[in-house]
């Protein structure tokens, strides 16, 4: 559904400083959520543990959360400026923020709507957010894998398969270790660019 009012729902068109003050708090949040994995390694390499698991999940989940609530805002503001700057986008704001919540849908409007805004703001289209997307949900699987498989224990396994229970759990554990920070990272880097791209426009 194609869009071409100039501000969401008849709202004033945000101005690129607009963008760029919500731009920089979303990028510290992103950034520091993708290097909460690396952190917590490093920390208990050297033996210094924060408590238990849920202590971890949640630092982890609340940066997370402060990260997508910025998130939202940063792309409220620069989708609409996209859409007046550049004649139109694909996508309504609403159905854009709002794909992250429609089930189904939410496994792909998120990255139609960001894929959408980088192309209309880099001028070209771009790979980077296919794999920003692909290592999000991936982390988002394999969290969720790890932390059912750890709650769960070796003992809901048949006797002798504990040598694949731990197979498992190292493989998941390594998987979502990666996808975070990648994950993480690039949507840090992509809000960076494409804020970038609005502050100095190619002309």
């Amino acid at each position: 559904m194609a869009s071409t009012q100039p501000g969401a729902y008849g709202a004033a068109l945000p101005s690129v400083g607009d963008v760029g003050s919500i731009a920089t708090p979303t990028v510290i949040v992103l950034a520091a959520r993708a290097s909460t994995p690396v952190l917590f390694y490093l920390l208990g390499m050297v033996g210094i543990r924060l408590g238990s698991p849920m202590v971890y999940d949640a630092i982890r989940g609340v940066l997370a959360l402060a990260g997508v609530v910025l998130y939202f805002v940063w792309f409220s503001r620069a989708y609409g400026w996209i859409r007046a700057a550049h004649g139109g986008t694909s996508y309504s704001t609403g159905l854009a923020i709002g794909g992250w919540f429609i089930p189904i849908g939410n496994l792909v409007l998120p990255f139609l709507g960001l894929n959408d805004a980088l192309k209309r703001a880099h001028g070209t289209s771009s790979p980077i957010v296919l794999f920003w997307w692909i290592a999000y949900l991936v982390a988002t699987v394999t969290s969720v894998a790890t932390s059912v498989l750890f709650q769960s224990g070796s003992y809901a396994l048949p006797s002798g398969q504990e040598a694949l229970y731990h197979t498992m759990f190292q493989a998941l554990h390594w998987s979502s270790f990666a996808s975070q920070i990648v994950a993480y990272g690039l949507w840090a880097h992509i809000v960076r660019e494409i804020t970038a791209r609005i502050a100095s426009p190619r002309r």
